[in-house]
C-alpha cells in the first residue's frame, strides 16, 4: 500500500444501512464515530453532519460530532446529489465543501458528487484507508467490492454473515479477479472495530484519489484533504 508522508492520520469509512429502526444499529454507529474520533482519525461516510436521517452514516458522523467539545474531528462525506441538493444551502454542482476555521475543532470535507447512490457507493469504496461495515444492503455490498477490489481492508461489525453473499455477487460484477477473504475480520464492539481498522493499515494511509470518476478533480480532493489539518501539529496519540 502506497504511504502518504503527508498526513498523519487514517480515513476511516463507514457503511451500513441508508434507512434503519434498529436502535441497536444506531448505537453501534454512532459508538463507532465516537471511537475513530477519539483516536484522531477521520470519518468517512456517504452523509453529511447536518442532514438528519435514521441511517448508519448519519449516526457515525453524529457520534464523530459530538467528540468536538473534547477535541480535534475529521469529518469526510462523498455525497450522493439526493442529499447535496436537499442541503441548506443546496449544492447543484460537484463540490468540494470544506471548513478550515482555525478557531473551529472541526474540519470537514464533503464531496457533491452529483452522482446517484449507486454510481456514488464505488468513490466511497475507494477513498478510505480502511471500511467499518455495519449491516446493509446492496449499496453496502458495492462499496465493500469497491473497497476490496482497491486493496481496502474491511472490518465486519456485526455484519459479515448477512453481507458476505451481497459482497461476493458484487465482486463477481465488478472484477471476479478479486476474491472475498478467507479470513474476513470481525469485531464485535466498536472499539475493537476501529482497533482492528487501525491495525489493518499500520504501515501507511492510501494514496488517495477519485479513481477515474473525476480525473480532472484529484489535484483539487488532494488539496481539499490537507485543509484538515489542525495547526500547531500534534499527534494523534492511538487509543487502547
Amino acid at each position: 500500500m502506497n504511504t502518504r508522508t503527508s498526513r498523519s492520520w487514517a480515513i476511516v469509512g463507514v457503511v451500513g444501512k441508508s434507512k434503519s429502526d434498529d436502535p441497536t444499529l444506531l448505537a453501534d454507529a454512532k459508538a463507532v464515530g465516537e471511537a475513530i474520533a477519539i483516536d484522531g482519525q477521520a470519518i468517512l461516510t456517504g452523509g453529511h453532519h447536518q442532514w438528519r436521517e435514521e441511517s448508519v452514516k448519519h449516526y457515525a458522523l453524529l457520534g464523530a460530532y459530538k467528540e468536538a467539545k473534547n477535541r480535534c474531528v475529521r469529518l469526510i462525506g462523498v455525497l450522493p446529489k439526493n442529499i447535496s441538493t436537499r442541503l441548506n444551502p443546496a449544492f447543484e454542482i460537484f463540490k468540494m465543501h470544506t471548513n478550515d476555521n482555525p478557531q473551529d475543532n472541526v474540519r470537514w470535507l464533503y464531496v457533491h458528487t452529483q452522482l446517484e447512490n449507486k454510481d456514488r457507493d464505488a468513490i466511497t469504496g475507494r477513498v478510505a484507508d480502511v471500511l467499518i461495515a455495519l449491516a446493509g444492503e446492496k449499496g453496502t455490498s458495492r462499496e465493500i467490492a469497491a473497497a476490496l477490489i482497491a486493496g481496502r481492508p474491511i472490518v465486519f461489525f456485526k455484519s459479515l454473515l448477512s453481507l458476505r453473499n451481497g459482497v461476493v455477487a458484487e465482486l463477481e460484477n465488478q472484477n471476479p479477479n478479486v476474491k472475498f477473504s478467507q479470513q474476513p475480520l470481525e469485531a464485535t464492539c466498536a472499539k475493537e472495530a476501529v482497533s482492528m481498522a487501525l491495525r489493518a493499515i499500520e504501515h501507511g494511509t492510501s494514496s488517495q484519489r477519485l479513481n477515474g470518476c473525476y480525473p480532472s478533480k484529484n489535484a483539487e480532493f488532494e488539496a481539499a484533504l490537507r485543509t484538515m489539518e489542525f495547526p500547531p501539529y500534534v499527534p494523534a496519540i492511538r487509543s487502547k
